[in-house]
């Protein structure tokens, strides 16, 4: 039967781990000689049936399973290589990599597709980032690397480019609640107003329960989110780009900048009319106008880093 149909290897994987039961020991042996061929299966068809044992309650031991037989490694390789990458001890008791990622998508409460492959996938990078400095383990940049290596598996697997960028968001950003308590308040409404925010907060809600259990972090961001109003957290711009032409600025790269610059000093609440912010958005565009970027009073230049 298998010989008809190969994606039949992970289906037998996907009924074992819903259903509960043992693989008979002869269809085990065949799954594990025939596992390479699953390659010969349409990516469209894998992402099917990897979704499907995803958004399950028993995801994790689908999961476990697939690497049992062979199957892990052709599918989903980044995976594979969890195995065996160590963490601090401190800070995951639970063990290596690939322990950790079992335990945190184990943790999700009826995930869909973004919400799980942005769990499985959150710590992906830390393999490829590994390095021992001053006798301390590290993962130097594992969330941007990851999110890069999630856009490419989204790929593969024949993801739509706006569940890639959803997922590859989730992995970039899954480090994001440890800081907040030190961001600035205009930084922290991004994150807490974000469209996917609730889905982050979910994968750092299991990530913490997978390694610690301290969920401090996590506590603390919903807390603010639940005691800022909506208004306070997303508001309407005091200033948009029509104000800026209207002001003398063409179209161009500095609208952005200066968009940014004047939506977050109203985040921060220094700026709470459109008169004063108009009178900050005069002085930006005179800047521009007037021969460069020389910066504001106090400040290094109009535009955050980045920005220009």
């Amino acid at each position: 039967m298998i010989k008809e149909d190969r994606l039949r290897m992970i289906r037998a994987v996907r009924f074992a781990s819903r259903f509960e039961y043992e693989i008979e020991e002869s269809t085990r042996k065949a799954v594990q000689e025939y596992a390479p061929k699953i390659l010969t299966v349409s990516w469209e068809r894998i992402r099917e049936e990897l979704e499907k044992i995803l958004v399950h309650r028993n995801r994790s031991i689908g999961i476990k399973l697939l690497d049992e037989l062979g199957l892990l490694e052709h599918v989903l390789p980044e995976i594979t290589k969890m195995k065996g990458a160590k963490q601090p001890d401190n800070l995951h008791p639970e063990g290596d990599v690939f322990t950790h990622t079992l335990l945190t998508i184990s943790h999700l409460e009826d995930p869909n597709w973004v919400l799980a492959m942005g769990a499985l996938l959150h710590d992906v990078a830390k393999p490829v980032t590994w390095e021992l400095r001053d006798g301390r383990i590290r993962f130097p940049y594992h969330e941007g690397v990851g999110a890069e290596m999630a856009g490419n598996i989204c790929d593969r697997l024949r993801t739509s480019k706006e569940e890639k960028e959803r997922i590859a968001w989730l992995v970039k950003r899954h480090m994001a609640f440890k800081d907040a308590r030190k961001m600035k308040m205009s930084t922290l409404k991004r994150l807490l107003s974000h469209p996917d925010y609730p889905l982050l907060a979910e994968v750092c809600r299991v990530d913490a329960l997978a390694s610690t259990g301290d969920l401090s972090d996590y506590n603390y961001c919903q807390e603010m989110r639940g005691r800022l109003k909506e208004e306070e957290i997303k508001p309407q711009r005091l200033v948009n780009g029509y104000d800026l032409i209207a002001l003398g600025l063409k179209p161009g790269p500095p609208f952005s900048g200066i968009l940014d610059r004047l939506y977050d000093e109203q985040l921060e609440g220094r700026l709470r009319t459109r008169e004063e912010a108009l009178n900050e958005a005069r002085e930006m565009v005179a800047e521009v106008l007037g021969g460069g970027i020389k910066g504001r009073k106090g400040d290094g230049s109009i535009f955050k880093k980045g920005d220009n």
